[in-house]
């Protein structure tokens, strides 16, 4: 049975109030109290009430109908971004502290980030909640002012339909066949251990169906064994990888500073990725390590990604990533960079017995500052005095020269 390792929020309470008040900011339409703003709210709450209706919870705890919950797990070493009416981000994993799966897969450690796609009004805690809008379907005579007025008629992307639309984005052919996302029914506890347990490690993932005599298509759910999906998504990742390898490989034999600038930290992720599991038995490619700096000459400097959370470097002036963490410790240092003690300790030893020479250097320097800052005052204090006696003297001999002159 997969054992499963979920890293939930902090504090489980949800700071939405479940129930008919947790809608409540989706009737929040424009300022203006005129009839239409009216007809728009009216007809908003009798969507939002009949979603409700049509919702169940079972006794076993899931729920079912059109505002049940679902789970999207992003194992890409990037984020899955959708743009548009939904406007959804999952970021990659590691990038925060919770919401962070971990699962074996071939027996590597294989590390996601899930979004819960869900309604609060279901007692759900989701990431991402339904999203309602308003369409033009017909216009109509008001015979107040006279003219014509739009009619507005409610819609919603429901927690199904935007999970949907996430899983066909990242496995349809504009993006390759991504792969790399879990998509399944229920909230993150369906694939918990004990929940796994029970069910014989079987979750609800969807199927596309193309309807009859048409272009469309739907999705159903199917009933599927969770190790069977994490094969098919990860061997569908690891070759999106090697297309992402190969193309910069392409790009950077060809040796033309032109065709080498393409190549984008997106490639050398994916590169450090495949590597981290075992997809580059050569080990990580020239390419990924350096870029070019152009220039009326360009040339290739060494970059490095941080060690602690994976950024990559974007120029070699800059030794520390976002996370305040060195890029390269030896090379802060000897800029002059204060690097906390920490990332000195763990450093092997000829690194270690290096820094320790440059610290040592570092802190003879700092006491020769010092010192010559000391003698500047006594310098300073003996020419006051030489100034102060020679003041007398300059008196006596004005005096002496005036006495003369009378």
């Amino acid at each position: 049975m997969q054992t499963v390792e979920i890293e939930t929020a902090a504090t489980a309470e949800s700071s939405r109030v479940a129930g008919p008040d947790g809608m409540a900011r989706f009737l929040e339409g424009p300022t203006s109290t005129g009839r239409s703003a009216k007809k728009r709210q009216e007809a908003m709450k009798e969507l939002i009430a009949r979603l409700r209706y049509e919702t169940r919870q079972d006794s076993d705890g899931r729920i079912e109908g059109p505002l049940r919950p679902c789970t999207v797990v992003n194992f890409n070493p990037v984020e899955a971004v959708v743009q548009g009416q939904i406007r959804l981000t999952i970021p990659r994993p590691g990038t925060t502290k919770h919401h962070q799966v971990v699962m074996t897969w071939k027996n590597h450690r294989m590390q996601g980030h899930y979004c819960v796609i869900g309604s609060p009004m279901m007692g759900v805690t989701p990431d991402k909640e339904p999203v309602f809008y308003s369409t033009v379907v017909n216009w109509e005579r008001d015979e107040r002012l006279p003219v014509d007025v739009p009619v507005s008629e409610p819609r919603v992307y429901t927690p199904w339909s935007i999970g949907c639309e996430i899983v066909a984005q990242y496995n349809s052919p504009s993006t390759k066949l991504m792969g790399g996302l879990l998509f399944f029914d229920q909230d993150i506890h369906a694939i918990s251990s004990g929940r796994l347990e029970r069910n014989g490690g079987k979750i609800y993932v969807p199927e596309r169906e193309v309807l009859p005599n048409s272009a469309q298509y739907v999705y159903r759910l199917r009933e599927a064994f969770l190790d069977e999906e994490l094969d098919r998504i990860f061997e569908q990742q690891q070759q999106y990888a090697d297309i992402m390898i190969q193309l910069a490989h392409s790009l950077w034999v060809e040796e033309n500073p032109e065709s080498r600038k393409m190549i984008t930290d997106t490639h050398r992720e994916w590169a450090r990725y495949a590597e981290s599991k075992g997809w580059l038995p050569g080990g990580l490619p020239e390419w990924v390590s350096a870029r070019l700096i152009t220039g009326s000459s360009p040339t290739i400097a060494q970059l490095s990604a941080c060690p602690y959370c994976g950024e990559q470097q974007k120029h070699v002036n800059v030794h520390f990533c976002k996370q305040g963490h060195p890029f390269d410790v030896i090379k802060a240092l000897k800029e002059g960079l204060a690097v906390p003690e920490q990332y000195i300790d763990v450093l092997a030893d000829d690194a270690y017995e290096q820094a320790q020479q440059i610290l040592e250097e570092r802190r003879k320097r700092s006491a020769g500052r010092k010192k010559a800052g000391a003698a500047k005052p006594e310098a300073a204090a003996e020419t006051d005095s030489a100034a102060t006696q020679a003041k007398p003297a300059a008196a006596k001999g004005a005096a002496a020269k005036a006495e003369k002159k009378d």
